[in-house]
């Protein structure tokens, strides 16, 4: 979990310094080519989703440790360890919060993707009065 977060927060904090590069060039950094923007929301998609594999990953452990498994005969370590169970349980929460960060990106990635595709809108009274054979 803390190789995902590390390789999360390498990738953001290379998005930060691209953004700022072509802000400071003078270029709109949210307006590009739309191979671009598939790439980066894309990457987006992909961090946000290792990051969530590896917190829920990291929960199943904690919870095995948490609850032992009977048919393993693997005992309860949170009886014996009950600070470094806290100390987990905080950074499960923390993965979480960060799950539900990267679904954000992830959403405004793909807003600022879609916004390049021209919208198709139809009058009302058309599609109100097509299915009239005449």
């Amino acid at each position: 979990m803390t190789l995902v977060a590390s390789i999360t927060a390498g990738y953001h904090l290379l998005q930060l310094f691209r953004c700022m590069a072509l802000a400071l060039l003078g270029r709109n950094p949210c307006r590009g080519s739309k191979s671009v923007a598939w790439f980066l929301f894309l990457l987006d998609q992909g961090v946000a989703y290792a990051t969530f594999g590896a917190t829920m990953a990291g929960l199943q452990a904690a919870l095995v440790a948490v609850f032992g498994v009977d048919g393993l005969q693997w005992s309860k370590l949170c009886n014996i360890y009950t600070r470094f169970c806290e100390q987990v349980a905080g950074g499960m929460l923390c993965g979480l919060a960060a799950s539900l960060a990267m679904a954000a990106v992830s959403a405004v990635s793909a807003h600022h993707l879609f916004r390049l595709y021209p919208r198709c809108r139809r009058s009302v009274k058309a599609a109100r009065w097509r299915w009239l054979p005449f």
